[in-house]
C-alpha cells in the first residue's frame, strides 16, 4: 500500500509535464461569437440561401462529419487565432486580423474606383498587434456587419469586403491542397489487474512513440463545389520499429463530396466515418471506446463505412443523414454484409457559444463468425462558452445484441471543461463514466484526465495530463467475484498539424 502511495505522489508531480490526446470540437463553442475566427472581420453577408456561415463541423473541415483535412476556413483559424507566442517567419505564424473598424474596406465610403478595385483583387488585410485575448472588439457590438440583416446589395458590394488573404479568395489560387497531422506520445502508466480469484498483477509501461500520422489530399476539378479526397494514416504502436512503417499505412477515408450548395447543403459518397456525437482523436477516451465496442467489437476507433450522406447547415441548425454499408477497420474491409443508418441534428449559436446535438446510429452486420449483430446508439451533446471557460457534456445510450434474444445496454455520461489560463494555454478536466465495463459486459468504468494544453504557435500543440482509469467487470454468474483493472499515469503529447 505504501508503494502505491509513493507512486501516486510521483505521478501527480509528473503530470505537470505530461499530456493527453484530444480533438478540438470545443473550439467551435469558444469562437462562436467571433466571425473573424473563420474569415475577415466585417465581411458582408450574401443572400441567406447562398451563405455557408455555420458553426457545424464543415466550418473548419472538408468532411462535413468533422475530423481529417481542414478547409481554408479552418486553416485561417489556425494561422490567425491559434497560438500563444509570435515567432516571425516560423511556420505560418501570423497576427490576428484587426477589428472591422480598422480595416481599409470599412473606411472607403462611396469611392467607386477603390470599391471596384477592392472587389476585383481584394483589399489588403490590416493586422492587430499580436493575438487579442479580449474578443469583445470582434463581436456584434463593434462589427456592424455581424448581424444577418447587413446583406450585400450585389456581388461587388460583397467582394469589396473580402480581403486578398480571406479563405474565399485563397480557394481560387489552386485546385489542389492537402494537409498533415502527426501525434507523438510519451507516457508512463502503472497498472493493477485483479482476477476473479483475487490475485493481483501489476506492471508499468514507459513508451515514446509516434501515435499516428495522417496525410490527406484534396482535388477540386470543378471550381468550388466538387471535392475528391484521399486520406491515409500511419498507425503507431509502442512496439513498432522503423522497419514496420511500410506495413502500418492504411487508408483512412476516400470520398467524393459536393458542397457549398443552396442553404449550405452537401452530398457525399465513399469511405468515411460519420459523425457520432463529439468525436475525439484519443481512442482511449471512454466515449470513443464505447462507440467502437458497440459498432465493431473492439477498441479500434479507426473504423469507417462505405457511405452515402446528405446534409445541410443553414446558419444555426444542421442535419446530416447517412446510409452506411460495409465496415472498414484500419483501411481493411471488416465484413461482407452490413446495413446501417445514422442521423445528426443540432444547432450552434453565437450567444454564449451554445450548442446541442443529437445522433442516432443503427447497425446490422455479421461478425467474423457469421453471427448477426445489431447495435443502437443515441447520443446527446450540449456545450457553452462563457468568459475563459468552455464546457461540453455528452450523454450516450448504447445497445448491442449478444445473441438473438439477449442485448446488453448501457449509458455513458461524460464531459470536458477547458479554462484559458494565459493566451492560448488551457487547463482541462475530462471525466467519463460507463454503466457497463469497457468491453460492454456487466460492470462499470470510470475515467479522469486532468492537465494542461496549449497552442504554442500555429501548427504546434502541446498537452500535459494526469490520467486515471478504473474498470470493473461483474461475472454474469451470480455470487462470483468481480475482475478489475486500474491504471494511473502521465501522458505527454506533441501534436503537429499543417
Amino acid at each position: 500500500m505504501r508503494e502505491w502511495r509513493l507512486r501516486l505522489i510521483a505521478l501527480v508531480g509528473l503530470a505537470l509535464s505530461s499530456g493527453a490526446v484530444h480533438a478540438e470540437p470545443w473550439l467551435a463553442n469558444k469562437f462562436a461569437n467571433n466571425c473573424s475566427s473563420c474569415h475577415a472581420p466585417g465581411r458582408k453577408n450574401v443572400e441567406f440561401k447562398d451563405r455557408r456561415c455555420s458553426l457545424s463541423c464543415q466550418s473548419c473541415h472538408v468532411n462535413p462529419n468533422g475530423g481529417g483535412l481542414r478547409n481554408h476556413y479552418g486553416k485561417w483559424n489556425e494561422d490567425h487565432w491559434l497560438g500563444s507566442i509570435k515567432l516571425q517567419g516560423f511556420l505560418k505564424s501570423k497576427n490576428a486580423p484587426a477589428p472591422f473598424p480598422e480595416q481599409k474596406y470599412a473606411k472607403i465610403g462611396e469611392n467607386r474606383v477603390i470599391r471596384k478595385l477592392f472587389a476585383k483583387v481584394g483589399p489588403p488585410l490590416v493586422y492587430a498587434e499580436g493575438r487579442p485575448t479580449d474578443l469583445h472588439a470582434y463581436g456584434p457590438e463593434v462589427d456592424k456587419n455581424f448581424e444577418e440583416i447587413v446583406t450585400a446589395e450585389n456581388r461587388d458590394d460583397w467582394l469589396m469586403t473580402v480581403p486578398e488573404e480571406d479563405p474565399y479568395r485563397e480557394m481560387d489560387r489552386s485546385k489542389v491542397d492537402g494537409g498533415g497531422d502527426f501525434r507523438f506520445v510519451s507516457r508512463y502508466l502503472a497498472t493493477v489487474r485483479t482476477s476473479a480469484d483475487g490475485a493481483e498483477i501489476d506492471g508499468t509501461e514507459t513508451d515514446n512513440f509516434l501515435l499516428s500520422g495522417d496525410i490527406g489530399l484534396r482535388f477540386r476539378p470543378i471550381h468550388r463545389h466538387v471535392h475528391l479526397v484521399l486520406e491515409n494514416r500511419y498507425i503507431g504502436h509502442p512496439i513498432h520499429k522503423v522497419s514496420d512503417w511500410n506495413s502500418e499505412f492504411v487508408r483512412r477515408s476516400m470520398y467524393a463530396l459536393v458542397d457549398d450548395l443552396p442553404y449550405n447543403s452537401f452530398g457525399m459518397v465513399g469511405i468515411y466515418k460519420p459523425q457520432i456525437g463529439e468525436n475525439s482523436a484519443d481512442h482511449t477516451i471512454l466515449s470513443e471506446v464505447v462507440k467502437s465496442q458497440t459498432l465493431v467489437d473492439n477498441d479500434e476507433s479507426g473504423f469507417a463505412y462505405e457511405g452515402l450522406s446528405i446534409g445541410a447547415a443553414p446558419g444555426i441548425p444542421f442535419v446530416n443523414l447517412h446510409v452506411l454499408g460495409r465496415q472498414y477497420i484500419n483501411g481493411k474491409m471488416a465484413n461482407d454484409s452490413h446495413l446501417g443508418f445514422a442521423a445528426n441534428v443540432g444547432g450552434r449559436f453565437t450567444k454564449y457559444g451554445l450548442s446541442s446535438s443529437y445522433t442516432f446510429v443503427y447497425s446490422n452486420r455479421d461478425d467474423l463468425s457469421g453471427t448477426e449483430v445489431k447495435a443502437l446508439i443515441h447520443d446527446v451533446t450540449v456545450g457553452a462558452s462563457l468568459g475563459r471557460t468552455t464546457m461540453n457534456l455528452d450523454f450516450m445510450y448504447y445497445s448491442k445484441s449478444v445473441d438473438e434474444k439477449t442485448y446488453i445496454n448501457g449509458t455513458y455520461f461524460g464531459g470536458e471543461t477547458n479554462f484559458r489560463t494565459w493566451r492560448d494555454v488551457y487547463g482541462f478536466a475530462n471525466l467519463g463514466y460507463l454503466t457497463t465495463s469497457r468491453t460492454l459486459r456487466p460492470g462499470s468504468s470510470l475515467q479522469m484526465r486532468l492537465g494542461a494544453k496549449g497552442f504554442i504557435v500555429p501548427g504546434v500543440q502541446l498537452s500535459l495530463a494526469f490520467v486515471f482509469d478504473q474498470d470493473e467487470t461483474t461475472s454474469e454468474t451470480p455470487n462470483t467475484d468481480k475482475t478489475s483493472f486500474s491504471q494511473i499515469g502521465a501522458v505527454t503529447q506533441v501534436h503537429l498539424y499543417l
